[in-house]
């Protein structure tokens, strides 16, 4: 898997995928994005591993977007956890952190562990931009 992932604002709507795929899959992307009412804030943004120096900001959006959020050892757990659990941080067009995704991959199977997106940034496309980009470029490795 690739560490870093740049997703230009034309490739986020609601008929296109960011990365090619399988037809079902795409599909059912499309029909998701339509039901969750996705707007698009017309802004690139970058997503990339995290690493532990990343904590303090993805506990600062974790703690905004949950009323029971995770703690840092939950993630430092997740993260030493190589080969099983991988985490990815999205940034917005000014390297601003702005939603993350935390999941497992045991075999051919992917378990979404977390995801969140400051809620100022909610409904702009960003959490369906981390959703498609660990379906379809983290799922099948």
């Amino acid at each position: 898997m690739g560490d870093t992932a740049h997703v230009p604002a034309s490739a986020r709507c609601p008929d296109q995928l960011v990365y090619a795929c399988l037809g079902e899959r795409r599909r059912a992307m499309s029909v998701l994005s339509r039901l969750l009412g996705r707007g698009d804030t017309g802004e690139d943004l970058v997503i990339e591993a995290m690493r532990k120096r990343h904590l303090p900001d993805v506990l600062a959006i974790e703690e905004a977007a949950f009323t029971n959020p995770w703690t840092r050892a939950m993630y430092v757990a997740e993260m030493d956890n190589s080969g099983v659990s991988y985490c990815f941080l999205a940034r917005d067009g000014d390297r601003r952190p702005v939603g993350f995704c935390s999941f497992w991959r045991i075999l051919d199977e992917l378990h979404i562990n977390n995801l969140a997106v400051l809620p100022e940034r909610r409904r702009s496309g960003i959490g369906m931009t981390l959703l498609d980009f660990v379906l379809n470029r983290c799922a099948g490795r």
